[in-house]
């Protein structure tokens, strides 16, 4: 496939359909060989899916305390050619393991997915589908009896309920707000064209609005992300324990930065205010109802943030000079991503650590050049980062974890993330980068070289209705592209139900 083939391709990604798709799909392409996973087996999820046995087998850890292990176990109780494969965004079940009961699976539909929890809906029933909770610990709820003014607002008789973070139908007096035009943006936030309101379920019995701020505006300016969302001017953050957090921070100006995707730390600011996030438990109580969004840092500035290369990430250098940070003559300290970042501010480097209000000057950044093979100072014109902590760009050489990656049938020039996935490609070859938990070597003319070549996914023909899945899969109309593994509907010979976004 071309170049430009593929980069079209992917401009085509669209949301929120169904694909339902068995044994009897049209075929591929790729007609003129067998694939040999047919005998091995397909890792999909937590199961391994091998065709030409006609079976199922479970992931299992393995091992004592520390389980140092995994194995895959044969299920004799599946009939392969009864079952269905579920693909869910970012959840994968067996039609014997799906958590929510007797849902209308052919209307199922995905209201909204976050931080390890989804929503689904048919026209009868929500569920919740979690990683945080056991999967009893919140039983679907009926809806056919209501009428629906939306997903998050439902009607009985004379009396409104709404669908509430703690995953219950709540009682809610909605009479001083635009029911009609009422929408829901996260958390227990709702809006209309008139205000922002938060309903606080842990003091109401029934549910009454607390205007957080006001609109003039018929279509006021709405944004949500992960870390927090706007309303008109106004910023705020989600936090946990049902407390409310207004951002001192200028919507129109905001970049953010992610510290460290592990522990989904990350640094948001508008060039003179900044603050820290964490996702996780708060230091004062465990939240009953998962992790929420801690706000580690917030410190007042008077240097331009979001100057010119605002942000870079950088190498870990524990074994090879990668990115040195020099303080003094002959001083040098190696960074990681978990303690600190670098940004560039007015011509100035300056270190910021997590935790802490007041960055630190720094004289000189050094790389190490591997073409030149010396260390030379940083020329921030000449780097790109990625989303993949350790990978970074510099004079047309790709780096991972202090060392060279063995690119040479790659165009790096047209290398870039497939959006919002663990995926990149250059165009031509499609490389994933996600769950990197090791890294295999090559020596190529006296140089130790990361090897990626397990990591292509390889026999992939794209439609141009490429979808994402999730930020590990893939799907068109024929096929599954999960990790490293291109799958089509016809080599798994079972029936498969992808549920998208």
């Amino acid at each position: 496939m071309k170049r430009s083939q593929l980069l079209t391709g992917l401009t085509f990604i669209a949301m929120s359909i169904i694909l339902h798709a068995c044994a009897q799909n049209k075929s591929t392409k790729n007609t003129d060989k067998q694939n040999p996973l047919l005998k091995t087996g397909f890792i999909i999820g937590n199961y391994k899916i091998v065709p030409d046995e006609q079976a199922i087998y479970r992931f299992e850890m393995t091992g004592g305390v520390d389980w140092d292990g995994f194995k895959y176990e044969k299920d004799p109780k599946i009939d392969f050619n009864k079952t269905t494969l579920y693909i869910i965004g970012d959840f994968i079940y067996l039609k014997e393991d799906l958590p929510f009961g007797k849902m209308d699976l052919s209307q199922l539909r995905i209201m909204q997915q976050k931080e390890g929890d989804m929503l689904l809906t048919d026209s009868k029933t929500t569920a919740l589908l979690s990683r945080r909770y056991k999967e009893d610990a919140f039983p679907p709820i009926a809806i056919g009896s209501y009428s629906k003014v939306n997903d998050y607002i439902y009607k009985k008789g004379n009396l409104y309920y709404l669908l509430t973070n703690r995953y219950a139908l709540q009682q809610a007096d909605l009479s001083t707000v635009d029911v009609a035009n009422l929408k829901h943006i996260d958390d227990n936030f709702f809006y209309d064209k008139n205000a922002l309101y938060y309903f606080n379920e842990e003091t109401e019995n029934e549910l009454k609005p607390t205007i957080v701020a006001k609109s003039n505006n018929q279509n006021p300016i709405v944004e949500e992300h992960e870390r927090y969302f706007c309303f008109e001017n106004n910023v705020f953050a989600k936090t946990d324990n049902s407390r409310i957090e207004k951002l001192d921070l200028d919507r129109t100006k905001i970049k953010e930065l992610v510290i460290n995707a592990y522990n989904n730390s990350s640094f948001v600011t508008d060039g003179h205010n900044y603050y820290e996030f964490n996702y996780g438990y708060s230091n004062q109580e465990k939240n009953t109802f998962g992790y929420g969004n801690q706000i580690i840092t917030k410190a007042k500035t008077s240097l331009n943030l979001l100057a010119t290369n605002f942000k870079f990430r950088y190498l870990d250098t524990a074994q090879k000079e990668g990115l040195l940070v020099t303080k003094d003559i002959g001083e040098t300290e190696y960074m990681t991503p978990e303690e600190n970042f670098i940004a560039q501010v007015d011509g100035q480097y300056f270190r910021f650590f997590r935790g802490q209000d007041k960055p630190q000057a720094l004289d000189n950044i050094w790389i190490y050049n591997a073409t030149a093979k010396k260390k030379e100072l940083l020329d921030l014109a000449s780097l790109k980062t990625f989303d993949v902590e350790e990978l970074i760009w510099y004079k047309n050489v790709l780096y991972y974890a202090g060392y060279v990656v063995d690119t040479e049938n790659w165009d790096l020039t047209h290398f870039k993330r497939i959006e919002k996935t663990n995926f990149y490609t250059d165009g031509n070859l499609v490389i994933y980068l996600g769950d990197i938990s090791g890294i295999s070597m090559i020596n190529k003319k006296g140089e130790e070289m990361v090897d990626f070549s397990e990591n292509i996914v390889h026999d992939i023909h794209f439609s141009k209705d490429l979808k994402i899945i999730n930020k590990d899969a893939l799907t068109d109309d024929h096929s599954i592209i999960y990790k490293t593994q291109a799958i089509t509907f016809n080599d798994l010979k079972m029936k498969v139900k992808v549920v998208l976004p």
